[in-house]
């Protein structure tokens, strides 16, 4: 992918076979491997890559606004910015179920103003995806919905998600994160989160709620029943945005079920304004510190004897000391 127009095209291929650039023109498929599918070897691709960096602000003069490609006024004369990749739209549900790769590459100012949609983000629902390597940022990034935003994905199912950052601010009113509003049964790993990110109920600063199973009406419905979901799961995040609401509001996590797991994981307490995040552990390094002491380690397992922090943990308000960013791998982080 190398611009908007087939960026915006992945919603017409949701499972990444190919390249399909409108929903009625033909599958592209000349730049996929070949390989051997239900006994057929034949061309086909597994998701997207970025070849390049893109940015919504297409006629670059700082504001987005109907001069912009994807400015998408509706009736009223509103622009409702970008249609989220998959989920919710005319009354159907249609998942992003793919890879997606965006190879360090950033998407410059993402814009989103759907107030009343579910399901709200650069993908509104993703499901048995992997969605790795890209960045999220820019200054006009901004993203509204109701029930399930975040800046990356709505609704992430049986996903992982790795190595991604974003900087952006967030609204919405129920089930609202930094990175996503709801994830069930996904990993996320290696995600920085900065901006602000304000909803009423459930509200986190990398997700408003994690599951620990997917919410489908029917067992018997075997396209939707997963039987094999994994845990939800976070490693090696931070957040140091604002997170904002009524209730059920954390610093990283606003609520979860008791089996998700979060390990080695940070927020801010003083630029979140949340001392609290849903489930947080000493045991399992998962606790919000105060910017400057998270700012202040240079280098992954930094502790006590660096100055960073206290050797018994009374100056941040814990039960012992906390290393910061144990096991972060600093071939990815830039410390």
């Amino acid at each position: 992918i190398d611009s908007l127009e087939k960026l915006n095209a992945m919603r017409f291929q949701l499972q990444g076979i190919g390249l399909q650039l409108t929903d009625f023109s033909s599958l592209e498929v000349s730049g996929c491997p070949f390989i051997i599918y239900q006994g057929v070897y034949q061309q086909r691709c597994s998701g997207y890559e970025l070849t390049q960096s893109l940015d919504f602000d297409t006629n670059a003069d700082g504001v987005i606004d109907e001069n912009d490609d994807y400015w998408n006024e509706n009736s009223e004369g509103v622009g409702e910015g970008w249609l989220p990749v998959g989920g919710f739209e005319d009354d159907e549900i249609n998942v992003f179920s793919a890879h997606f790769n965006g190879n360090g590459h950033v998407i410059s100012n993402l814009t989103i103003n759907r107030p009343e949609a579910y399901g709200v983000g650069f993908f509104g629902e993703v499901r048995s995806s992997y969605i790795e390597n890209v960045v999220i940022t820019g200054p006009l990034t901004e993203v509204v919905g109701y029930y399930a935003v975040g800046a990356l994905v709505g609704f992430s199912f049986d996903s992982r998600i790795l190595n991604i950052s974003v900087a952006a601010r967030i609204q919405g009113q129920e089930y609202v994160g930094g990175l996503a509003g709801i994830a069930g049964n996904s990993s996320y790993k290696n995600i920085s989160v900065s901006g602000s990110v304000r909803g009423e109920r459930v509200v986190g600063g990398l997700a408003g709620r994690l599951t620990t199973y997917v919410y489908y009406e029917d067992e018997d419905d075997d396209e939707n029943y997963n039987p094999n979901s994994f845990p939800s799961s976070m490693n090696n995040v931070i957040s140091n945005s604002l997170v904002a609401g009524a209730s059920n509001v954390g610093g990283l996590v606003g609520n979860s079920d008791s089996d998700t797991i979060i390990r080695n994981s940070y927020w801010a307490t003083d630029t979140s304004t949340q001392l609290e995040s849903y489930g947080s552990s000493e045991a399992n390094n998962y606790v919000g510190l105060t910017l400057a002491k998270l700012q202040c380690a240079i280098a992954e397992n930094t502790d006590f004897t660096s100055g960073c922090v206290s050797e018994d943990g009374l100056e941040e308000e814990l039960n012992g000391p906390v290393i910061h960013y144990k096991g972060w791998d600093p071939a990815i982080w830039d410390f």
